[in-house]
């Protein structure tokens, strides 16, 4: 193969159109599908192209927005996060850094281009879903195109799309998909090409995120399943167990190759993570169920906290599992019944409960967040949309196939729409708000400028872990926070646990600067206000409260207050 066709090699595997020459139509319809899925992505979430950075947007985007191309190479040996947050992250993620260093090269500090890009790969994920469908359980094409329409609009992937670092979540889902798919045209035609291609794309996702590690339990899971996989001659056992055994060699080497990367970058206390709780687990389980089956969130939120302190633990675990058991009845009743449209017994087994479990359990040793189940959903969806198709194989009945598929993806998209809102709400006040300081009169050096900013919007991220960030490059050129003494909300702080260590808190009451403002939202009329303060007055607050903060101090956000009620008044 030349060169130059690699790459369009590559895309071929990814989105599961084989190169041979086949029926036309059957690459036409694909075609027709993937830009049907992309128009919906874009009606659904193309309004938040106009929104700006939040929360850690503006700490990453300016460490990689003017990163060196040569240092790059070092950050597979490094945390990704280069210390920015006051401790090391034991997350090895390069090829997540080198997409941001792209974006600012192309895109400097325009938020619309990060969105964009986060865009563009949710759309090119929703298409693998489709091709996963039409290659791996060798569905119809309508089954593959509503598995894909119903991942596409999942509630749960809004954080992933609308926030610009969620694509932590979305580059590791599109390696995955594509790696497995690789794989699956490597089991069809015996193509070494396709199966390099696979260790290729594996090794993305591993660089990618942690997560990714978990994909070669995937592909064997699939190559359990997958039709006549179990079905060679006694006497060719030997040849077989080779040859099924024999690919999984390249996976280990990358596995190898991350474990010698990541055992340089991190101490050993870092380099693995502790096995977690089973209580964490099981209530995770439910959590992520909860997650993946919308409306249901929103229907028990009001008491799942006080629920989750109660329960005992044989109870969240006899209903994690149950959710499980209730995919595999699914299963076999549709054995029972004959209804086989689609994949057999054990395709569906594999994305359905296998799927499950094998993308979930990873995440046992983080926090519950529902962007965790980006990949996870993929398999939901896969299941679904195959159940559907099973139950509705009779002629008389296949009307009902489309119907229920329009019906869930409507529930879907409106909740989807509900949870965007506050996202992009979140993205335009941060974007007034770098309007308001940018507009501030020039002053000298050592301007006191305070920050009334909130931490969140809803359950959207506003300010969060933005300072000082907010005010560098490229949002703001020169960077600002050389040129003011500035103060901000505890959690705002890129280390709000050490808040009052800040050095801005000590500078303030040295500030000589003739000058000093105060820019507070006012969430009630949904404006920014800027006072000019007298700096005399503030400097005195600073002391009276940094007297305060002698042992025993009080909580950092109480002398935020403190501080902010006195200016006021």
């Amino acid at each position: 193969m030349f060169p130059g066709r690699l790459p369009l090699y590559f895309l071929s595997l990814s989105l599961g159109i084989d190169q041979t020459p086949r029926i036309g139509q059957d690459h036409r319809a694909s075609w027709i599908a993937f830009g049907l899925i992309g128009a919906l992505i874009v009606a659904v979430y193309g309004h938040t192209l106009s929104g700006y950075f939040i929360g850690e947007d503006f700490a990453y985007i300016s460490l990689y927005a003017n990163f060196p191309l040569t240092r790059w190479p070092g950050l597979f040996v490094q945390d990704w996060s280069q210390g920015i947050w006051g401790s090391p992250q034991p997350e090895l993620r390069p090829l997540l850094a080198l997409s941001f260093m792209v974006d600012g090269l192309i895109w400097g500090g325009q938020a619309f281009g990060y969105r964009a890009v986060n865009l563009v790969l949710h759309i090119i994920c929703s298409c693998l879903v489709y091709a996963v469908a039409l290659r791996l359980l060798r569905s119809s094409l309508l089954v593959a195109f509503a598995a894909a329409i119903l991942f596409a609009v999942h509630p749960c992937h809004v954080q992933p799309v609308v926030w610009i670092t969620g694509r932590v979540d979305l580059l590791p889902t599109l390696f995955c998909l594509s790696s497995l798919l690789a794989f699956a045209h490597f089991r069809r035609r015996a193509e070494v090409k396709a199966l390099t291609a696979s260790y290729l794309f594996y090794l993305g996702a591993v660089f990618s995120k942690e997560y990714g590690l978990m994909l070669p339990l995937l592909i064997a899971a699939y190559d359990v399943t997958r039709p006549g996989s179990l079905s060679a001659p006694p006497e060719s056992a030997r040849a077989k167990w080779i040859t099924a055994v024999s690919p999984y060699l390249g996976f280990l080497l990358v596995l190898v190759i991350y474990y010698v990367c990541r055992r340089n970058a991190f101490s050993p206390d870092l380099a693995a993570p502790g096995l977690p709780e089973l209580q964490h687990l099981a209530s995770q389980q439910i959590e992520y169920w909860r997650y993946l089956l919308p409306p249901l969130e929103r229907m028990t939120e009001p008491g799942i906290g006080p629920w989750r302190e109660a329960v005992p633990l044989w109870q969240f675990c006899s209903i994690a599992l149950g959710a499980l058991l209730l995919m595999v009845l699914v299963v076999l009743a549709l054995r029972l019944g004959r209804r086989q449209a689609g994949p057999g017994t054990m395709p569906l087994m594999f994305c359905g409960p296998v799927w499950f479990v094998v993308t979930t359990l990873p995440l046992g040793v983080t926090y519950i967040s529902e962007r965790h189940l980006y990949l996870a959903s993929a398999g939901l969806c896969l299941f679904l949309a195959e159940v559907a198709g099973a139950i509705f194989d009779a002629r008389r009945w296949r009307w009902c196939f489309p119907v229920l598929i329009v019906i869930l993806a409507t529930v879907w998209t409106y909740e989807t729409a509900a949870q965007i809102a506050p996202w992009k709400r979140a993205g335009s006040i941060t974007k007034r708000a770098r309007a308001e300081i940018g507009a501030l009169p020039e002053t000298p050096p050592g301007t006191v400028l305070i920050l009334d900013f909130p931490t969140r919007y809803q359950n959207a991220w506003l300010f969060s872990w933005s300072s000082p960030f907010l005010l560098d490059h490229p949002f703001f050129q020169p960077a600002l926070h050389r040129h003011f003494v500035v103060l901000e909300a505890p959690d705002n702080y890129y280390r709000s646990d050490d808040w009052q260590r800040k050095p801005d808190i000590s500078r303030v009451s040295d500030a000589q600067a003739d000058a000093s403002f105060l820019i507070s939202y006012l969430p009630g009329d949904d404006r920014f206000e800027t006072r000019r303060l007298d700096p005399a007055r503030v400097q005195t607050v600073s002391r009276v409260l940094q007297v305060g903060w002698e042992i025993p101090a009080p909580p950092p956000s109480s002398s935020w207050e403190e501080f902010l009620a006195i200016l006021k008044n």
